[in-house]
């Protein structure tokens, strides 16, 4: 580059002032481009109008980098997307200096959904966290002025009363409204990316659990509690509830997911002859049972809030065994549910995650106030009690984490399973030290 000549920018045009002879000299750059709705817009940026030249190049160039932007946002024949392009051409007409538009933190916030599509129930929680953390203190600032500092300290604030995983989210929201300045043409440097996260020293009580499984006969014990002994008895709740016990033995015996046993269908479960070889006779064996095909799941999209999806990832895609009484339960499970899915409530909606949470929680703090246990017992214990026992049988890791839908063994072990006190002193006090061969 000689003297003090800029690099050519696409769009960016230099326009001179003829001296005495050939000699030219810049005195504005220009934008000049097309406009996604076919008309033409061109801007000057005088020499005069700024310090130097390289200030004039560098606002030509924020100028039209906003102006691109936009015009990759704008959608033909979408109504809210034409409304916003129009306001944008307003401005542009009454040759608004666009550089310094103010967007505040709450502004590029609430621009996030429109620019990364996620699921309904990922955008509420974000909200609440969004609202928690960042807006009392810094909704109202100009992303320019937000400096590394008060991104900490919002970090700070979450992880004094927060899990790691709520710190982990505020700095992630932090990261998507740099993006989405920078996709608007802000020029400011995305300060989440170059921090320590801090560290949180709280976790759940079920985290700091030692064991997290639950024997056969407690578990019926509930079951019988919950069916018999807790709620109202009208035929629309009764069905209901009849539906949520049933959820809750399909997954003891298969340790799928609360939301792939909402999204069941009918035709999900192949009853047939199963065989296989007998690992500890090593005899062929055939037995009555069935096969359960796990390819959808219930929750949310970018659209509804609650309906059948894909599972949340190719891992999620299994075929699992059924035993004769899994293949009797599937039989007895038809034969009661009234509609496809088969476990939808009593009007033929499906249900919500919180909506069982909810009731099996109500259910729980019921049966240990009759009984005067203190059982744990929630949906999500039916998965970890799956590959706790799976472990304790010493299964293959790879086994597990195919019947589990993992992606790998480590989360498998790592998440789900635990171990048992009777199990830690019987490692320690059966060890079998290395000998040399």
């Amino acid at each position: 580059m000689k003297g003090d000549t800029m690099k050519k920018e696409k769009y960016i045009e230099e326009r001179y002032s003829h001296k005495k002879g050939n000699e030219k000299e810049v005195i504005a750059y220009c934008v000049n481009l097309r406009l996604k709705d076919g008309t033409k817009h061109s801007k000057w940026f005088k020499l005069a109008d700024y310090k130097n030249k390289r200030e004039a190049f560098n606002a030509a160039i924020e100028h039209r980098d906003r102006i691109l932007a936009m015009n990759r946002t704008y959608k033909r024949n979408d109504k809210e997307s034409e409304a916003e392009f129009h306001e944008f051409k307003k401005r542009l007409d009454s040759n608004e200096n666009f550089a310094k538009v103010s967007y505040t933190v709450e502004d590029l916030y609430a621009l996030v959904p429109k620019y990364f599509q996620r699921r309904k129930n990922t955008y509420i929680k974000l909200d609440k966290e969004f609202a928690k953390y960042i807006k009392p203190v810094y909704g109202n600032s100009d992303i320019r002025d937000i400096t590394a500092l008060d991104i900490i300290n919002s970090l700070k604030i979450c992880a004094e009363s927060c899990v790691q995983q709520c710190v982990s989210n505020v700095r992630s929201i932090w990261h998507r409204i740099y993006q989405v300045a920078q996709q608007l043409g802000i020029a400011v440097i995305d300060l989440s990316q170059s921090i320590d996260v801090p560290r949180s020293e709280h976790v759940t009580e079920r985290a700091l659990k030692d064991e997290k499984n639950i024997s056969q006969e407690e578990f019926d014990n509930f079951i019988e509690f919950l069916l018999n002994s807790y709620g109202i008895y009208s035929e629309q709740w009764c069905y209901d509830r009849l539906m949520i016990a049933f959820m809750l033995k399909v997954m003891r015996i298969t340790g799928i997911r609360s939301q792939e046993v909402r999204a069941i269908k009918r035709d999900a479960v192949e009853f047939s002859d199963i065989h296989y070889t007998d690992e500890n006779t090593g005899r062929e064996c055939v037995e009555k049972g069935a096969y359960l095909k796990i390819r959808q799941s219930a929750g949310s999209t970018a659209q509804d809030e609650l309906t059948l999806r894909e599972t949340k990832t190719r891992n999620a895609h299994r075929l699992i065994p059924l035993d004769h009484n899994g293949a009797m339960l599937f039989k007895e499970i038809f034969e009661a549910s009234k509609h496809d899915p088969v476990f939808s409530k009593f009007d033929g909606t499906l249900f919500s995650s919180s909506e069982i949470a909810d009731y099996v929680r109500r259910v729980r703090i019921a049966y240990n106030k009759s009984t005067g246990k203190n059982l744990d017992i929630y949906c999500g214990l039916m998965r970890k009690a799956y590959a706790d026992d799976m472990y304790s049988a010493h299964v293959s890791p790879v086994v597990i984490k195919t019947l589990m839908g993992h992606a790998n063994e480590n989360v498998s072990a790592n998440f789900y399973a635990s171990s048992n006190k009777n199990e830690r002193i019987n490692a320690n006090f059966h060890r079998k030290f290395f000998e040399e061969k």
